[in-house]
């Protein structure tokens, strides 16, 4: 680990061990220094979080401190208003565990924590286990080690807020990284002021003139150089890219920025009429999530896009590793004349069905059902839940969806229960002639999971039933008192793992 000293800006060798040299003198604080331009960084950064009206006395705020520049800076702003609004903190510091000397940046955020008197929490992750077992790079694992280590801490230490130190500097990275991946116009928003429970007070605030308050106060922190390692897609924007564009333009970081703030300001209003839209035309199912497509069709394209991403997040809980081409894919399956369909989504299923979009976390499950052999009167499980009762009776029966007769003399059991197989041709009572089954299916709007757990019930190799929905065609008692019937009947519910 090297320090930096803000007062020479200069890098200086690591301390002697802890406990043999006094802390105090090592952090190197030195009497606060009356300067102006610092108290009016100080006010703006006071009155920025005031604006917000969220916060009230005894609120617990837990603080991300790496130990680099821009944290060390965030945490001694943070205390001096914590203190004058009555606001308890908690700082937190996640060791990911890459370098050597990472054991030392902790000890040295845990130092800064003692002297402030605020409770500290540190944790250490296993960073390139964690990138091996998500298939993805380190920065993506850096990002979702810190993103569970603050979530759950905060859980555990009562902590309503997540304070981070991403400044100016950092909006105008993640804006260009954004738009190198192909984000759209939401991605291009970048990082929002506060978040819940993410709070980001120094997201106005240059780096310059963050290492200048650092400078003013006599403040030292931790060098990462694994920041300067070009291997890290952040780093060559910070270190190669950002150079260039600001010897276009010095204040291209303010401008990207703004650039944001813009795109923030539209989602805002997005925000609110998507909220609004799904209120009206969501419908939750057992499976997931449903829109109906006429409604997405009679929308624009950017507010049919923004309720698709609204409904993807609504169901994975988030966004991640979703770009504007998955959501390009589900606009074609909108768009599209084949009635039915399906896009691959990073974590999710999404089917169109007729006439809805359904999101789901899990794919529908197919129906492996062997066939039953029905030899006579009895009750019989049904693949799509229900039971099928077989009986005989006398004289007249009423038909109904759930329930058909047929003439027992013209009747042979056994009977079968099955599925739909291959090649399979229906004669529908009311239709002239034979057709083929998925045809009729087709007509019948039945999506392919419904297909796959229609009972019929076979006699030889004539479909006598499509259970509740259509009997076949003939084989019919004469309608006298005394003829006795075969009678069939359904009962109970679909099962809510076999409908969308």
């Amino acid at each position: 680990m090297r320090l930096i000293s803000a007062v020479s800006g200069v890098r200086i060798s690591a301390p002697p061990p802890f406990g043999k040299t006094p802390f105090r003198s090592w952090i190197g604080v030195l009497p606060f220094r009356r300067d102006g331009t610092m108290n009016a960084l100080q006010k703006r950064f006071h009155q920025r979080l005031k604006r917000l009206e969220t916060f009230r006395a005894g609120n617990r705020f837990l603080v991300a401190v790496s130990g680099g520049s821009d944290s060390v800076a965030l945490l001694h702003l943070l205390d001096r208003v914590a203190r004058e609004e009555s606001w308890q903190l908690v700082v937190g510091h996640l060791d990911h565990g890459l370098r050597s000397e990472s054991g030392q940046d902790a000890e040295f955020v845990r130092r800064l924590a003692n002297e402030k008197a605020w409770p500290f929490v540190v944790r250490q992750a296993n960073l390139t286990k964690l990138a091996r077992r998500s298939k993805g790079g380190l920065e993506e694992a850096a990002r979702e080690a810190r993103r569970d280590f603050l979530e759950k801490t905060a859980a555990e230490q009562n902590c309503q807020v997540i304070v981070l130190a991403h400044h100016q500097d950092d909006q105008a990275e993640t804006f260009m990284l954004r738009l190198i991946r192909g984000a759209g116009s939401t991605g291009l928003a970048g990082m929002r002021f506060f978040d819940p429970p993410y709070l980001r007070p120094l997201l106005q605030f240059p780096k310059s003139e963050i290492v200048a308050y650092l400078r003013a106060h006599s403040l030292q922190w931790c060098e990462d150089f694994t920041n300067r390692d070009l291997r890290f897609t952040r780093n060559r924007i910070r270190h190669e890219l950002m150079p260039l564009l600001c010897d276009l333009n010095p204040n291209m970081s303010g401008h990207l920025a703004r650039l944001c703030d813009f795109f923030a300001e539209d989602e805002t209003y997005w925000q609110k009429f998507v909220e609004n839209e799904l209120q009206a035309i969501g419908q939750e199912t057992e499976l997931g999530y449903c829109l109906p497509i006429p409604r997405l069709r009679s929308l624009p394209l950017a507010a049919s896009n923004r309720l698709l991403r609204a409904a993807v997040k609504h169901v994975r809980g988030d966004l991640r590793k979703i770009t504007a081409q998955h959501i390009k894919f589900v606009q074609h399956l909108v768009e599209r004349q084949e009635p039915q369909g399906e896009a691959p989504l990073p974590g999710l299923w999404v089917g169109r069905r007729y006439g809805l979009i359904c999101f789901s976390k899990q794919a529908p499950k197919v129906i492996n059902y062997k066939p039953v052999k029905v030899n006579g009167p009895g009750t019989y499980s049904l693949p799509d839940g229900r039971e099928l009762k077989v009986s005989f009776a006398d004289g007249v029966v009423k038909e109904s969806s759930d329930c058909v007769v047929f003439s027992a003399n013209r009747l042979h059991f056994p009977l079968v229960i099955r599925t739909m197989c291959s090649g399979d041709r229906f004669r529908p009572d009311g239709m002239a002639g034979t057709r083929k089954l998925k045809d009729f299916f087709i007509d019948m709007k039945l999506t392919r999971e419904e297909r796959a757990c229609q009972p019929l019930v076979v006699c030889g190799h004539e479909i006598l039933w499509v259970v509740g929905v259509r009997r076949c065609f003939g084989l019919r008692s004469k309608g006298t008192k005394n003829n006795k019937v075969v009678l069939l009947q359904v009962e109970g519910s679909i099962s809510p793992t076999n409908s969308l």
